[in-house]
């Protein structure tokens, strides 16, 4: 092994069960040319023939280099990678995905040296049954450009949490700071992304094509206690660092994240544990700013007030709403509105929806049953009052409450995760 000057970049590789994917994985990292490389992987427990694929590479290659531990998870292995890496800079390979231009890293670090970055970022793509696709939003930030421009944290990059594997950092700046990933199950990456983002200040992207995700079917690795713990640990772990640092903008965008994104995984594994972190989480956005509202926190606090609804009951907000009489607009005409279309239907309370509101007209039917179809931006008659169901995917729930917010509406009912179980399994029976 060469001197540690004489090392560019420390490629990091956590692996684990990867038998199919590393040999493609490590040949990509090893074809990075100009530029000197150490890849280091570690092999986090694996049951399969890893390591052994692994050993075969370090046979014919000196810069590849084997380190086995016991299981702890991809973010424990990557900071072992860091903490033996002699790089410069050093990169994160996961190992089912792999490199793509040949010279990536050596123009990534060019750039890097050339305006002092700690962090350089270049495009990333999904690798799909064999099809390539950039994914140019893979930030979460619409309009980046990729043409060597320099970003500003603190103004234009504050809400940036995930994409860490397309990025190029400085050790010494990691080592500084004492930036590593959290021993979470899931979420770890974006503690780690915000924190390495906040002490590199500027941050570039460039026309270099890195890193091919391979998208496959994987099992689901948030079904889980131990991962809806692990994405709250997470979370409250980016809201404190936001607090601290005053970064308002990542401290809302993370409770919008706990909001729209994970509730339902939350609330489906509730135990006092969580609910002890959920609270955490809220007083210190309370604490740094009063006007946040936690509408998770709420939904465990409506059910705590209707002594904690059982898992196999309607939730209490959807129950309040059907049990009060009042009339309501749905939001929705895909398969969950008709769930609850049916619902309503056997209790004989159809005459309650005022219309049918959807994000767009196109190809939906003038009415349903006889109920006005119309889409949300036509809707007059609306008023900041009016009740709203919405009964959409969860894909798009975080889409439609933010835009009837943005329109002033704000008496919102959403269903769980449990609704729409219920809702779906009285559909099928109703159907049969």
């Amino acid at each position: 092994m060469t001197n540690d000057q004489q090392i560019d970049v420390s490629i990091i590789i956590p692996v684990y069960n990867d038998e199919r994917f590393i040999a493609e994985c490590i040949d990509s990292a090893r074809k990075q040319k100009d530029i000197m490389l150490e890849i280091i992987c570690i092999d986090d427990g694996s049951t399969d023939r890893s390591a052994d694929v692994i050993r075969q590479k370090t046979a014919i290659d000196s810069r590849v280099q084997l380190i086995q531990q016991e299981n702890a998870g991809p973010g424990p292995a990557r900071n072992r990678g860091m903490d033996v890496a002699h790089g410069r800079y050093v990169a994160f390979l996961d190992s089912d995905d792999f490199y793509l231009d040949e010279d990536a890293l050596q123009r990534m670090m060019r750039f890097a040296d050339e305006h002092a970055l700690g962090m350089t970022g270049a495009k990333f793509y999904l690798y799909t049954d064999g099809t390539l696709t950039w994914k140019e939003n893979h930030l979460g930030y619409r309009g980046l450009s990729y043409d060597g421009r320099i970003y500003d944290h603190q103004k234009d990059l504050q809400k940036l949490k995930r994409g860490f594997t397309a990025f190029l950092f400085s050790l010494a700046m990691l080592r500084k700071y004492h930036i590593e990933f959290p021993a979470n199950l899931r979420n770890e990456d974006p503690v780690f992304i915000v924190k390495a983002s906040y002490y590199a200040k500027k941050i570039a992207l460039i026309d270099v094509n890195l890193y091919a995700c391979r998208k496959y079917p994987r099992k689901n690795r948030n079904e889980s206690e131990r991962a809806a713990a692990s994405i709250l640990a997470g979370s409250r772990e980016i809201i404190t660092f936001a607090a601290d640092h005053d970064l308002h903008e990542l401290v809302q965008a993370e409770m919008d994240s706990l909001d729209f994104d994970w509730s339902d995984l939350i609330l489906h594994f509730l135990n006092p544990s969580i609910l002890r972190d959920l609270l955490a989480v809220y007083r210190i956005a309370q604490e740094y700013d009063r006007s946040y509202r936690f509408m998770t926190l709420e939904r465990i606090m409506k059910m705590v007030r209707l002594s904690c609804q059982r898992s196999d009951e309607l939730s209490a907000s959807f129950r309040n709403l059907i049990s009060s009489g009042t009339s309501f607009y749905l939001y929705g005409a895909g398969v969950i509105a008709k769930y609850v279309w049916e619902y309503l239907s056997n209790k004989q309370s159809t005459n309650r929806i005022k219309s049918i509101l959807v994000s767009e007209k196109r190809d939906n039917p003038p009415t349903f049953h006889g109920i006005p179809v119309i889409a949300f931006d036509e809707a007059a008659e609306l008023s900041e009052d009016d009740v709203i169901l919405v009964a959409v995917g969860a894909g798009y729930i975080r889409e439609v409450v933010q835009k009837l917010r943005t329109a002033g509406m704000h008496r919102i009912v959403t269903l769980s995760v449990t609704d729409k179980k219920i809702l779906g399994q009285a559909f099928m029976k109703f159907e049969s």
